[in-house]
């Protein structure tokens, strides 16, 4: 009896696709559609959306790979198996994305300001013996452009037929606002020849169990303001023919679709026109807490069919549990529905804008990155510092000298001074450094005068440190002045100008303008840190595009990627678990 039952099913699907209620939307994939009845073409977030529409897979930025499995018809009077699964895997497309900038500073321009972190490489070199100098940054980003998918889904009724589609799915943003998809699929319908099916001349008598044929699909979707999406997609736009003796053609599905999505969120309305029928359905999704999602949803369509479902997700963002069913309520009776379970695991190196704040992972991926951040900032630092350093004090030696020369020029010889007696012109005098002995010190205890630390400084430059730091136990030359004609004294402060002020990588002020019996020829002081001059009327408004995170917002905003709570606060409501997402206005707070 189960034979001859299974006989007149498998003629029937030969002679008529299958659209027994609630099977119009179990064909497709994954348990969250199961859940809003197939409300799908403009909220898919997973490997599954590709079953409904292409351009879904736009917004999946994560590998991901998808397993389901559903049970349909529970309840048959004959105890009839009928299954679907799939199995798909997503694979995001990232393109390395260079921003470089350059600046050239002039010494009239003031402080030079220089700053390093993960994604900003810098860079100076110098135009000629002094300024101007030129600073190069080159800002390197990730951004997202595309997703692969790769999908197969397969239909069993017991062991007498199979259908199978294989999915090669390809979506892409175009502008900010528009996600485009194209799906290539491969279709396969097998049939199992027993005795009944070996007589019959549409099977050509056993010689031909099979067919096969090529389609595709289509799909956009549009997010016209922050919250809203519309889908539109078109499926099996070839009409394929699947026909053993004659023509049977795959009539296109044309759906349409419209999404709005909350922080916890999201709503579904969608519209579709499958074998020449309509059918409408709806769904809605709530979040309640970081881990638990629920579902219902309900739909309606020509020859008096209706139907509700609903559903529930564990999500743990790493890996998600999903369970959804449809029940039909006009039609076949006794029967139980459709159930279906669905798996969900992403994998790969995650990039912080991608995880839910607040997660173990999201903690985890941050300080991984915070780490590799100080380890290049500090790799920068040093090379930079030791280049500034030596730049700096060959531009502060150029400017002593030629203040000196100036202010030579400008006084009248001075009477020679006797030499000392206790100190003859042969003789060279050495000084072991002490701690608290400075340049200026040691000028005034052997010359009575601070100005002629430049004497020592000259023959001594090969020991003096940066900024004209001196090492306790040191050994240093101290010259002999035989008159003050011969040397070349610094000028005093009052004869010189105000101080200018160079920013160096940490940042450092370096102080080269006046030399003061208190100042070392180069002095290196720490810079308080100074507020960035704001670019922006603040609050403002900003619209998310791919790629955008919220410290690359900080970043681009307040040039301070830390503030990236700042954003967090305001927007709160308007984050996925934490994400961004494109098309989402925002605010910027000051």
């Amino acid at each position: 009896m189960k034979k001859i039952l299974a006989l007149v099913a498998i003629i029937w699907l030969v002679f008529e696709p299958p659209k027994i209620f609630a099977s119009w939307i179990s064909g497709g994939g994954g348990a969250r559609a199961s859940g809003l009845f197939g409300s799908y073409s403009a909220g898919g977030n997973d490997i599954f959306g590709i079953c409904y529409n292409p351009a879904n897979l736009g917004f999946v930025r994560y590998w991901e790979i998808g397993l389901d499995y559903n049970r349909q018809f529970i309840g048959l009077s004959d105890d009839s198996l009928l299954a679907t699964g799939f199995l798909g895997v997503n694979i995001p497309l990232r393109r390395l994305k260079e921003i470089r900038q350059e600046k050239i500073v002039s010494q009239d321009q003031g402080p030079i300001n220089i700053s390093t972190n993960s994604v900003v490489t810098s860079t100076a070199s110098t135009v000629s013996a002094g300024f101007p100098l030129e600073f190069k940054q080159k800002i390197r980003l990730y951004e997202h452009i595309g997703s692969i998918g790769l999908g197969w889904e397969n239909f069993r009724l017991n062991d007498e037929y199979q259908r199978s589609i294989y999915y090669l799915t390809y979506s892409w943003p175009v502008g900010e606002k528009i996600v485009l998809g194209l799906s290539g699929k491969f279709l396969q319908q097998k049939y199992t020849i027993d005795e009944y099916l070996v007589d019959s001349p549409v099977f050509e008598y056993g010689r031909k169990d099979s067919a096969q044929a090529f389609s595709g699909d289509i799909g956009l979707i549009y997010n016209p303001w922050p919250q809203i999406f519309i889908g539109l997609s078109g499926q099996d736009l070839s009409s394929p023919d699947l026909g053993l003796q004659s023509p049977d053609r795959v009539l296109p599905t044309y759906r349409f679709g419209l999404g709005w999505r909350s922080s916890d969120g999201f709503w579904a309305l969608e519209y579709s026109n499958e074998n020449e029928k309509s059918y409408y359905s709806t769904g809605l999704e709530k979040h309640w807490g970081k881990v638990f999602v629920g579902r219902l949803g309900m739909g309606f369509g020509e020859k008096d069919y209706a139907g509700i479902s609903g559903g529930f997700t564990f999500d743990f963002y790493s890996a998600a549990f999903t369970y959804g069913f449809v029940f039909p309520l006009t039609g076949m009776k006794n029967i139980y529905g459709d159930h279906r379970l669905s798996f969900v695991y992403k994998f790969g190196r995650w990039h912080l804008a991608d995880i839910e704040k607040g997660t173990l992972e999201y903690s985890y991926r941050k300080l991984q990155d915070e780490l590799q951040d100080y380890k290049l900032r500090l790799a920068e630092s040093e090379n930079e510092k030791e280049r500034l350093q030596v730049l700096l004090v060959e531009e502060a030696t150029l400017r002593i000298k030629e203040r000196m020369k100036m202010v030579q020029e400008q006084k009248p010889p001075a009477e020679k001074a006797p030499a000392s007696e206790t100190e003859p012109a042969h003789r060279v005098r050495t000084h072991t450094v002490e701690p608290g002995d400075t340049l200026q010190t040691l000028a005034i205890r052997y010359f009575g005068d601070a100005r002629y630390w430049v004497d020592i400084y000259q023959v001594n430059k090969e020991k003096v440190g940066p900024g004209g730091s001196l090492s306790p136990r040191q050994v240093l030359i101290i010259p002999i002045v035989e008159s003050s004609a011969t040397v070349s004294p610094a000028p005093v402060a009052e004869e010189l100008t105000t101080p200018e002020v160079i920013k160096a990588t940490e940042p450092v002020v370096i102080t080269t303008g006046p030399i003061t019996p208190a100042v070392v020829p180069v002095v290196i002081e720490k810079e308080r840190k100074k507020e960035v001059k704001e670019k922006y009327t603040f609050p403002l408004k900003h619209v998310v595009v791919a790629g955008d995170n919220l410290r690359s917002l900080a970043m681009k905003y307040y040039n301070n990627p830390e503030r990236w709570k700042d954003i967090y606060e305001v927007n709160r409501n308007k984050l996925i678990r934490g994400n961004l997402i494109p098309g989402t206005e925002i605010i910027i707070p000051k």
